[in-house]
């Protein structure tokens, strides 16, 4: 080590740390070498030199013999002398295919390198040999020797150079995106696709990326088959059926489909699960879960449900036709939704306590990373067999429940689950119990046949049973589940299962079990909120409200409580509502009694702060849309007031834009109401209306019958709008507006501001101008030029003249507060005008999740009454506008100098 850190100090000592991180302690032998062969690499690139010590490292850790890190060392040194990016794919790639003790693949990797090098050595990429060592693993490797040999039949071809780039363009991010699982068969296909021409085989990857991912292994073998077919009759219409180009292809697609897709059935389930729980049911593929996912048995799980979001598998392949996999789909959902609809998560271990006095002498520990189902398990000697008992209990009792319910359901999708049970019992010569119980107790199936011939599974079984009949099952909360368990645990079964390393995890039908795990994961600021509300009530007013009461609150108001939530919650334990009659009991106060508003404000759960500026700091909640819910108190925003120093900037605008500002005050004068609107014939009023007076006597001496319409009746017209017009101040701000050479397009916004105060001065609308920016979820700011209750006076039009370009934009928190200062405004049409140069964009809120929130936010002002404009600049027209604001709520301004005429414009469109 010491000759390498003479040649390299930088790379000796991330080879050190690098070793010492994997814990490897070689030899002085090994080191030496390794040494070496490091500093040859250094002495021809510096990135090939660290590739070596990369590709060194990973070898030693993951065990290989001398035999093969020899054969690294060989290979190395070989193409090194010859061609220094062929050394650094070896030293990249190569290791990694070591690994796995494949000595055919690595012959392989070798011979397709040496064709690649002698065929485009001058366009040489390590794109297409990296793909190799990333696809490759514990799993096998025939996904890699598939690649290899896909390389072949490729190169086999005589590319140009243009084929070439678009062949290490396309392919290798199409067959990096496929799953580990169907890789190999799906190179396969493409193996035969590219064999007759290679730009066939383009159009087939693209293809395999869209509708044909959704074939299975067989189906796709038979659509490439009929491509092909095609293709030797015609190659035009061989290319467009296996590109999926043609109404057959597509047709064909959907006839050879076997597996379910979530995407193709997401919509229909969350509209039947809305109208079913009363309330949006977030429903996400599997992978994008972010917590650990347990595998059963019998293949990785299908479903999960933390609390909050139903995952369900990105795929269902369990039967020979889609139907039956989509049905699946829904019968998954539909059980699944029992655990919202039936609140398995909301137990609570003081309302266990108080409903079960029996349990007092049960210790649950008091751990603060945990929830209170895992503090119910850990009160047992194995937690592993009271977490699996409860699931067995919990979904006998959501099964009674959903049975009760909605029987119909019960009938079409019970049998599905105990079909895979049995199929599971059946794979095993003597079954585990809890196995058995979960197939007798949670799908009602019979569980004799699996019992064997012994008495004492039989007995226990059969104690289980009644012990569910007694305590859980058709029970309105999941506490009657834990009440079970402690009954079998601390009762005459408790000896029942094997302990320690002999008890084997229960394996369910499609992985259906409790998850308190996600629960927690999902919800553990919820949970710590709650909890210290609850010790603050407790404190503050003698009344005991349950913690799972409190989170449930938390939960439907995104984090959030308000004096009536307080007032609600204490009322309903008061009349025993939560099933708690021990908990009513020691309630001593009225609710009525409570100063709630004092509670609210000792709670601080919404209350602003302020920081060490004296400015004021509000919390918001923020959407994430991967989850479908808020995260509570998420975003901070900072309320400012921009400093009001001498500037000339109003009047200079005054000035320049002379003309125009005549021009706006006189339109404005007309939308500025009269006073006094005269309405005649009326029944009654305040006078005569002398001319309809002369008709009823000329009628009545005609001999006809008057008319009764002779009043004059007098209104008094106002205009009753209040506006907050709210800028983007981020730092694309600063960009020169096209033309000039000095002004920016906030200047250009800043003089739109002026005449937009000059217009609303004549009208006399109330309202107030904001800005917003910041950088991060903790540091957005709102900066307040003008308030509501402002007039126009020196401060207002010197902090115009101040404003300068911030960072970044995180658009939903500064909606949400300014949405917030319309609370106290009454005014009949109240109105946010955004005015924008781009997308929201901030640290970690980009694209799909920024869109969303923003989105979001505007619906929440919309929903309390407030109309929302939205006025992009400087960019030209986007479809994604139209999806965050909406078609006809948002307008483009591209040449940013019209903004100052337009804004007034429509303003008085949107308020005349």
């Amino acid at each position: 080590m010491r000759k390498l850190a003479l040649a390299d100090p930088e790379t000796a000592g991330e080879f050190r740390a690098r070793l010492e991180r994997e814990k490897i302690e070689p030899d002085s032998a090994v080191t030496g070498a390794m040494a070496d062969d490091i500093i040859y690499g250094l002495s021809l690139t510096t990135s090939l030199g660290r590739a070596i010590a990369g590709g060194y490292v990973r070898l030693i850790a993951a065990g290989v013999g001398p035999g093969r890190i020899d054969r690294y060392r060989r290979a190395i040194r070989r193409e090194g002398d010859e061609n220094t990016t062929c050394a650094e794919i070896i030293a990249g790639s190569f290791g990694s295919v070591l690994i796995w003790g494949d000595d055919g693949l690595a012959d392989e990797f070798l011979r397709i390198l040496d064709l690649l090098k002698r065929k485009w050595l001058y366009a040489l990429s390590a794109e297409p040999m990296e793909v190799v060592s990333e696809i490759i693993g514990p799993r096998g490797t025939s996904a890699g020797s598939a690649w290899l040999k896909f390389l072949a039949d490729v190169f086999a071809h005589d590319l140009t150079y243009n084929q070439f780039r678009r062949f290490s363009a396309v392919f290798p991010r199409a067959v990096r995106s496929w799953p580990a699982g169907k890789r190999t068969w799906r190179i396969e296909q493409l193996r035969r696709v590219v064999r007759h021409d290679f730009n066939l085989a383009c159009v087939f990857a693209d293809a395999l990326n869209r509708e044909l991912s959704l074939l299975a292994e067989k189906g796709l073998e038979q659509f490439v088959s009929e491509g092909l077919a095609r293709y030797q009759k015609d190659e035009s219409r061989g290319l467009k059926f296996l590109g999926l180009d043609t109404r057959s292809a597509l047709e064909a697609c959907h006839r050879l489909r076997e597996t379910g897709v979530l995407s193709l059935n997401r919509q229909r389930l969350s509209t039947y699960l809305q109208a079913r729980c009363g309330r949006p049911v977030p429903i996400q593929p599997v992978s994008a879960m972010t917590g650990p996912v347990r595998e059963t048995d019998n293949g990785e799980a299908l479903a999960f449900f933390d609390g909050r979001t139903i995952f369900l598998a990105d795929e269902i392949g369990r039967f020979p036709d889609h139907h039956r996999n989509d049905f699946l789909y829904k019968a998954l959902a539909w059980i699944e939704a029992g655990l919202l609809e039936f609140n398995t998560f909301d137990f609570d271990l003081e309302r266990f306590a108080d409903l079960y006095a029996e349990t007092a002498g049960l210790q649950c520990p008091d751990e603060g990373d945990a929830g209170d189902l895992d503090r119910f398990f850990k009160a047992f000697p194995d937690p592993r067999i009271a977490g699996d008992l409860f699931s067995v209990f919990e979904y006998g009792r959501i099964r009674t429940l959903l049975e009760n319910a909605y029987p119909a359901g019960a009938q079409r999708y019970f049998p599905l689950a105990r079909e895979e049970a049995r199929t599971m019992l059946r794979s095993v010569d003597l079954p585990a119990l809890m196995p058995i119980l979960f197939a007798g107790i949670a799908l009602n199936d019979d569980m004799q046949p699996w019992l064997g011939a012994g008495e004492r599974n039989r007995i226990a079984a059969n104690n289980i049973f009644r012990i569910f009949t007694a305590f859980t099952a058709g029970a309105a909360y999941p506490e009657a589940s834990a009440a079970g368990v402690r009954q079998v645990l601390t009762g005459p079964c408790r000896d029942i299962f094997p302990t320690g390393g002999n008890y084997v995890p229960l394996s369910t039908p499609f992985g259906l079990r409790v998850r308190p795990d996600l629960f927690y994961a999902a919800f553990a600021s919820y949970e710590r909120q709650a909890g210290m509300i609850k010790e603050k009530i407790a404190r503050l007013s003698g009344q005991s409200v349950p913690r799972s009461m409190i989170r449930r609150r938390l939960q439907e108001q995104g984090g959030r409580l308000s004096p009536e939530d307080l007032r609600e919650m204490i009322h309903d334990v008061r009349r025993g509502t939560t099933s708690q009659d021990t908990a009513a009991a020691r309630v001593t106060i009225s609710p009525a009694d409570l100063d709630m508003e004092a509670l609210y404000r000792e709670l601080n759960t919404e209350a602003p702060g302020t920081d060490d500026f004296g400015s004021c700091i509000f919390r918001y909640p923020e959407w994430d849309h991967h989850i479908g819910d808020y995260l509570a108190s998420h975003v901070m925003v900072r309320q400012r007031t921009v400093t009001a120093e001498q500037t000339d900037f109003y009047r200079d605008t005054l000035s320049r834009y002379a003309g125009l500002v005549k021009k706006i005050r006189y339109a404005f004068e007309m939308l500025k109401p009269e006073g006094i609107t005269v309405l005649r014939k009326w029944r009654e009023g305040e006078e005569f209306d002398y001319r309809q007076l002369l008709e009823y006597a000329v009628d009545k001496k005609a001999g006809r019958t008057p008319s009764e319409r002779i009043y004059i009746k007098r209104l008094k017209s106002q205009r009753d709008v209040a506006v907050l017009l709210l800028l983007d101040f981020s730092r694309s701000t600063s960009n020169k507006v096209a033309g000039s050479d000095t002004a920016m397009v906030l200047d250009v916004e800043k003089e739109a501001l002026v005449l937009f105060c000059e217009a609303l001065s004549v009208t006399g609308d109330s309202f107030a101008i904001a800005g917003f920016s910041g950088t991060g979820r903790l540091g957005v700011d709102y900066f307040q030029i003008k308030s509501f209750d402002e007039p126009i006076n020196d401060d207002v039009r010197r902090r115009i003249g101040m404003i300068s370009p911030q960072r970044n934009t995180r658009m939903g928190a500064a909606i949400r507060h300014a949405t917030a200062r319309f609370t106290d405004m009454t005014a009949r049409t109240r109105l946010l005008i955004i005015i924008s140069d781009g997308f929201p964009n901030d640290i970690d809120y980009k694209r799909d999740y920024a869109l969303a929130d923003t989105r979001r936010s505007l619906l929440e002002a919309r929903t309390k009454g407030i109309i929302v404009h939205s006025i992009t600049i400087n960019i030209a027209g986007d479809s994604k506008l139209d999806d965050l604001y909406g078609r006809v709520r948002h307008s483009v301004i591209s040449d940013v100098r019209e903004l100052p005429d337009r804004l007034v414009r429509i303003y008085g469109r949107l308020t005349g």
